[in-house]
């Protein structure tokens, strides 16, 4: 069995030291990523997001990870990326944002107990959260890729 291994990690960026929105900055969305060597990236809210193509080795996600983040600093050589967890923003300047710049959670998002849909988070709220996933994935040897 091949097994695969890839993620989709959030960053936030900083204009001159204060943590700015990240809407419109770079092409793509949740919905239609822009393909870059090794992975694609996109806009998710006010964060950055990049995805990487499926490794089969130790060696070749750490590449895939560092050259799909690296592509992703060069689309956005006047702001400063961040990796952290949680990124403060003014509310003041969240006024002045687009609802779509400002909204919280997965589309679509269920309860996976009783499936019915799961209420947005408060886009309000003058911070943001990032996350990520590992994705794990396999075949059996002579399947088709």
């Amino acid at each position: 069995m091949k097994i695969l291994i890839g993620c989709d990690p959030e960053v936030f960026v900083k204009k001159d030291n204060v943590f700015v929105s990240a809407y419109n900055l770079i092409k793509g969305d949740k919905k239609n990523p822009t393909p870059v060597n090794n992975g694609a990236v996109q806009v998710d809210g006010m964060a950055l997001e990049f995805n990487t193509t499926p490794a089969e080795t130790e060696e070749e996600f750490i590449y895939n990870v560092t050259d799909v983040f690296n592509t992703l600093k060069l689309m956005v050589p006047e702001y400063q990326i961040e990796v952290v967890a949680v990124a403060d923003f003014d509310p003041q300047y969240m006024k002045g944002l687009p609802k779509e710049a400002l909204e919280l959670g997965c589309d679509p998002d269920y309860n996976c107990w009783n499936h019915l849909p799961n209420p947005r988070p408060n886009g309000d709220r003058p911070f943001r959260t990032a996350s990520g996933h590992i994705h794990i994935g396999w075949k059996k040897l002579g399947d088709k890729d």
